[in-house]
């Protein structure tokens, strides 16, 4: 007989053994620890590394965020949001009627407190609605600038387009340009510089919109009137004027 080859009547004494004797089906492994059974089919009890339950995951918190349309100083101001922090205050300060395009930050993460930073620009009541008469020229030139901005992607040649400028007065305007291969409106201030007073040259204060922020700007413009006409007469904000 070879004692390399195992034959049935083997398999039939070891069977028999003690460290078989009860079993009907093969041992599993132990689902908590991941460890196999004894033989004698009783539970490994667990160590003090591996805990019988593991403690529950805490859920992550979330970040609230200004809601769309929120009225300020008992009814006398209002925001809009346009998108990605950026909105638009509606309001006096300093005793002047403003329309306030402006980023927002969170100087606490854990804390629902928003503060206007330092990107923006505050539009008189008559720059707003030289931007309100312009937004349509200024929606038309922004589809072909984002035209060209695909198009440059494409071909990987230069971009040929042009940015347009719209006048708001008081040297305020309307840009729209590329920036970093986007289609964006800048909201900017200019400046003379004193050495050549004939050039025009962009300021640091401002800020550039991109084509959903400016789509959201437009479709709230009417709000934004009513609001500024209310201010402009020293009314309170109702939610009749809010709902135009």
């Amino acid at each position: 007989m070879d004692d390399s080859v195992i034959y049935p009547q083997d398999l039939q004494y070891w069977r028999t053994l003690p460290a078989y004797t009860g079993l009907s089906k093969p041992p599993q492994a132990d689902a908590a620890t991941q460890t196999s059974p004894r033989h004698d089919g009783a539970r490994t009890p667990p160590t003090g590394d591996v805990p019988d339950t593991w403690p529950a995951t805490k859920p992550a918190p979330t970040v609230k965020r200004p809601p769309t349309l929120e009225v300020l100083n008992d009814g006398v101001e209002a925001r809009f949001s346009i998108g990605e922090d950026v909105f638009v205050t509606v309001g006096c300060f300093k005793g002047m009627p403003l329309v306030n395009v402006r980023r927002f930050y969170r100087p606490c993460p854990g804390k629902d407190v928003w503060k206007p930073g330092k990107q923006g620009l505050a539009l008189a009541p008559e720059q707003w609605l030289a931007l309100k008469r312009n937004m349509s020229s200024v929606s038309s030139v922004l589809l072909a600038c984002g035209f060209s901005a695909k198009h440059t992607s494409y071909n990987g040649n230069g971009s040929t387009f042009l940015p347009s400028r719209f006048d708001l007065g008081n040297q305020r305007y309307a840009v729209v340009e590329l920036f970093r291969g986007e289609a964006v409106v800048s909201l900017r201030e200019f400046f003379r510089p004193k050495a050549d007073q004939g050039k025009l040259l962009p300021s640091k204060k401002g800020l550039n919109l991109s084509t959903q922020q400016w789509d959201a700007l437009e479709e709230q413009a009417d709000k934004i009137d009513a609001v500024l006409k209310t201010v402009l007469e020293q009314k309170s904000l109702t939610s009749k004027v809010l709902k135009k």
